[in-house]
C-alpha cells in the first residue's frame, strides 16, 4: 500500500524549523509495510492545503499530515478540513478534560481558544492526545485514510505510536517490511560498493539495499517486503551476513550504535580501561564516549591539552620534542598518549593533535593535518591523515577516524 506525508507550516519552508516529524512518520509507515511515495511541505495556505490533500488522497491509501492544529489565527488546517469534508463542530469531552488537567498543573486558566482545540469536525473521528491539547483527526475518503496530527514532535510521536500504528497494522494486514542497518567506517561508498559487488547476485525479489554515506561512515540499509515473515527474516539475515563478511574490518555495528558504543562495550566486556589526551578535537572524543551509558566503568580520565604548556606540564611532552617536531607531529602525539596512559594507569590511551584551520597551516604541515597515537599494553601506534572541512566538520571527522583506529587496535590487541 502507498502512503504520503504532508507537513504544513510556513516555519518549515523558511528553514526556521527542521522537519523531524516527517522522518519519524516515514519510519513508522515503512515498519508497517507501507511504501512512502512522497513527503510534501507546504505553507499555512488554505488553497495549498486543500489541493495537497485532494491530490495525495487520490494516489495513496494513507496520508498523514502534521501542523496547523494550534489555537492561534495562523493555525488554519482544522478549519480547511471542515470545509473540505463537511460537517459541523463537535467537542471531544475526553480531550477537553485533558486540556483542563494540563492547564491546572501549570496553574493557568483554560481560555476559549484552548477549549476550541477540543473541537473536531463531525466528518472525522478524534484521536485523543494525552500529552497535548490538540487531538488528532481521522478522515476517510473511499478506501483512503487521512490522519491529521499536531506539529509538536512529542505529541505527533504519541499519536503515531498509540493511535495510528494500530490502525496501520489493521489496514495493511499480512504485509510486512523488515530491515537491518549495518554500520561501516573507514571505507568510501564507491569502494564499499565495488567490494560488495552487483546486488543482483545476492538480493532476492522484494529486497533492496541502500548505501547511506555520512561523516562517520556508510550505512547499509537492507529492506525486505513480503507476507512470509519467517522467510523474510531468514533472507534478511543471510544478506546481512554476506555484507558483514564483505565489509570485513570496516563493519563495526548495527542499527543506531556508533563507534563509541562499540568501544565502551568492548572494554567493559574485557574489564579494560581508557584515557584520552586531546588537543585539536577540544574534548569531543571524551564527550562522545561519556554520552554512552556505562562509560564510567572504562573511562578513567581525559585531558584537553590545547596549549604546548599543557602538553609539557600535564602529559610529559618535552620542550625538545616540540622544538624539533612541532605540536602537530607523530612524536608529540606519541608522547601525549604515553603520558596520559602513565598518569592514569589505563589499559589503552588515545591522543590527537592537528591543525583545524582555517589558519596555521604551512606547505609542510597544511590545514587539516592530524596525528593520533594509541598506546596499548604491548605497542604504541601512530596514524596520520589530512582531514577536510570547517572546524566543526574537522573535529567530527577526526573524532570518528580516531575512534575507529582505537577500535581496530583494541580488537588486534585482544586477538594477540
Amino acid at each position: 500500500m502507498k502512503a504520503a506525508i504532508l507537513s504544513i507550516g510556513d516555519e518549515l519552508l523558511i528553514g526556521q524549523v527542521i522537519n523531524s516529524n516527517a522522518a519519524t512518520i516515514g519510519r513508522i509507515l515503512t515498519e508497517e509495510g507501507f511504501k512512502v511515495t512522497s513527503v510534501l511541505s507546504i505553507g499555512d495556505d488554505a488553497d495549498q492545503i486543500r489541493q495537497a490533500i485532494n491530490d495525495l488522497l487520490d494516489s495513496n491509501q494513507v496520508v498523514i499530515s502534521t501542523g496547523g492544529l494550534g489555537p492561534t489565527h495562523d493555525d488554519i488546517t482544522k478549519q480547511v478540513l471542515l470545509g473540505l469534508f463537511g460537517g459541523t463542530w463537535i467537542q471531544s469531552p475526553g480531550q477537553l478534560e485533558i486540556i483542563r488537567s494540563i492547564f491546572e498543573k501549570r496553574g493557568r486558566t483554560v481560555s476559549d481558544l484552548n477549549r476550541q482545540q477540543a473541537d473536531y469536525p463531525s466528518s472525522s473521528r478524534p484521536l485523543i492526545n494525552e500529552v497535548g491539547t490538540a487531538p488528532g483527526l481521522w478522515f476517510t475518503r473511499g478506501d483512503s485514510d487521512l490522519f491529521v496530527l499536531p506539529g509538536v514532535p512529542a505529541e505527533m510521536k504519541f499519536l503515531m505510536e498509540n493511535r495510528i500504528r494500530p490502525l496501520l497494522k489493521e489496514k495493511n494486514k499480512g504485509r510486512f517490511i523488515i530491515q537491518r542497518t549495518l554500520r561501516t567506517t573507514g571505507i568510501a561508498e564507491s569502494t564499499l560498493a565495488e567490494t560488495i559487488g552487483p546486488v543482483s547476485g545476492f538480493l532476492p525479489d522484494g529486497a533492496t539495499l541502500a548505501f547511506l554515506p555520512g561523516f562517520g561512515g556508510v550505512r547499509l540499509r537492507i529492506m525486505i517486503a513480503g507476507t512470509d515473515r519467517q522467510w523474510m527474516t531468514e533472507q534478511l539475515n543471510q544478506i546481512a551476513d554476506f555484507l558483514i563478511e564483505k565489509a570485513g574490518i570496516h563493519y563495526f555495528a548495527e542499527g543506531d550504535d556508533d563507534l563509541e558504543d562499540v568501544i565502551v562495550d568492548l572494554l567493559t566486556r574485557h574489564q579494560q580501561t581508557l584515557s584520552l589526551a586531546e588537543s585539536c578535537t577540544g574534548g569531543l572524543i571524551s564527550d562522545r564516549l561519556t554520552n554512552v551509558p556505562g562509560a564510567s566503568a572504562i573511562y578513567l580520565a581525559g585531558l584537553n591539552a590545547y596549549s604546548n604548556d599543557a602538553k609539557i606540564k600535564w602529559l610529559g611532552v618535552t620542550p625538545e620534542t616540540l622544538r624539533q617536531h612541532g605540536a602537530v607531529s607523530a612524536e608529540t602525539a606519541s608522547a601525549m598518549a604515553a603520558g596520559i596512559r602513565q598518569a592514569t594507569g589505563s589499559t589503552y590511551s588515545l591522543s590527537v593533535t592537528g591543525i583545524a584551520g582555517p589558519s596555521g597551516g604551512t606547505p609542510e604541515k597544511p590545514v587539516g593535518l592530524v596525528f593520533i597515537a594509541i598506546a596499548t599494553p604491548s605497542v604504541l601506534h601512530t596514524f596520520r591523515t589530512i582531514m577536510p572541512g570547517d572546524r566543526r566538520q574537522f573535529k567530527e571527522r577526526v573524532s570518528s577516524w580516531a575512534l575507529n583506529h582505537l577500535r581496530e587496535c583494541i580488537l588486534n590487541q585482544l586477538k594477540s
